[in-house]
């Protein structure tokens, strides 16, 4: 059987982690051979860009927007005059850290993860009747505000008995206006969805009237030996106990009192990924994070994946709320505590929480039932 895999491509952790648990699950369906096929975005749209007002206060945005999400400059203090004096005085520094970083991505896809050398166009894709079936997901595959939300994540480029959707996720919690002709659609063009959030159940069914399989991401969906066997330890592991830090979002000063104290008061040594600042990880790869939070005495992160992998290798773990543009980013991980009924983990205050156990008979009964779950899931959809 040749599966092909949609998905979002980009060098982001959760992102690859992501595309390689679909892979193994799938591989692991009969003698299956199976392929992430790249596809076309969308062309930007010249009516969104010239009516964007670039004023000074916009390139201010744009600058220190472009600081945090490419060089990771996550400290809350930092101000456009820092940001600008930082930029200039070690560009040299950034761009170096940047291009090692995507080469070890790079490398990671090549040892890990299986690619079709064709990529899916908006126009004629007659290659693709080799493929018995193509499944997309899981990630924001079907987010609205992505360059990439066409109709190829919605996989309309094959007939309808080959569409399967795993764990797939919108991002948002409603559809914007001008797009839900559309997505209502192409929606219903599927025979079997699953999706990753009960948002993006909510939103199916509102469309559709539809009701989808609700499956955890595909990073829990696969025996925790399959990480064992994957993640690296990095060439300059720390000698002594730690904490790690994975953030995403801003790191507060609230937050950053609250790691400081915790870190002293348990005698452990901060490392930080995806702090440029902090450099001495920024440029692991996606095998060397598994590994890194596999061993850490703490974990302290606003990311999904780092709450993920924090519960799966059974770490102690804070999660942090991340607020962009004064909206939290933080409603799948919420549903993902929720589901495992561990909502105490998230920083609410500068209380100590780092020692309160977890029942982790509950939380193996829920990974096994959704793993069963999946397994329906997707033994049905191949029989139909």
């Amino acid at each position: 059987m040749k599966i092909g895999i949609i998905t979002l491509l980009s060098n982001n952790y959760g992102n690859r982690l992501q595309n390689y648990a679909v892979q193994e699950l799938l591989k692991n369906i009969g003698d299956s051979t199976v392929y992430t096929v790249p596809f076309e975005k969308n062309k930007p749209s010249k009516n969104n860009t010239t009516n964007i007002k670039k004023n000074i206060p916009y390139y201010i945005k744009a600058f220190n927007s472009r600081m945090k999400n490419i060089y990771s400059f996550n400290y809350e203090k930092h101000n456009l005059i820092y940001n600008a004096f930082y930029y200039l005085l070690c560009n040299k520094k950034i761009k170096s850290l940047i291009k090692e970083r995507n080469e070890k991505f790079k490398k990671f896809d090549e040892c890990y993860i299986n690619y079709e050398n064709r990529t899916l166009t908006l126009g004629n894709n007659d290659w693709v009747e080799d493929y018995d079936y193509f499944v997309c997901g899981s990630d924001q595959i079907w987010n609205p505000y992505y360059p990439t939300c066409n109709k190829l994540a919605f996989l309309q480029f094959v007939d309808e008995k080959k569409r399967i959707s795993l764990s797939a996720s919108f991002g948002v919690n409603e559809i914007p206006s001008s797009k839900i002709e559309a997505y209502k659609n192409w929606l219903n063009a599927f025979s079997d969805i699953s999706v990753r959030e009960k948002e993006g159940a909510d939103i199916v069914k509102n469309l559709t009237g539809k009701d989808v399989t609700l499956l955890l991401d595909p990073t829990m969906l696969v025996d925790i030996s399959t990480w064992e066997k994957m993640m690296k330890k990095p060439e300059n592991y720390p000698n002594e106990k730690y904490a790690l830090c994975y953030f995403l979002g801003s790191l507060t000063k609230d937050y950053k009192h609250f790691i400081d104290k915790m870190s002293k008061k348990y005698n452990l040594k901060i490392i930080s990924v995806l702090d440029i600042e902090d450099d001495t990880y920024f440029s692991c790869d996606p095998a060397e994070l598994v590994y890194l939070i596999s061993h850490a005495e703490h974990v302290f992160t606003d990311s999904f994946h780092g709450s993920v992998f924090s519960i799966l290798f059974k770490r102690n773990f804070t999660v942090f709320d991340r607020v962009e543009e004064g909206k939290s980013m933080n409603s799948r991980i919420t549903t993902l505590l929720q589901t495992f009924k561990i909502e105490h983990k998230m920083f609410k205050n500068d209380d100590d929480i780092s020692n309160e156990q977890l029942d982790y008979r509950y939380i193996e009964n829920v990974l096994k039932e959704n793993r069963n779950k999946y397994k329906k899931f997707i033994n049905s959809a191949l029989e139909r």
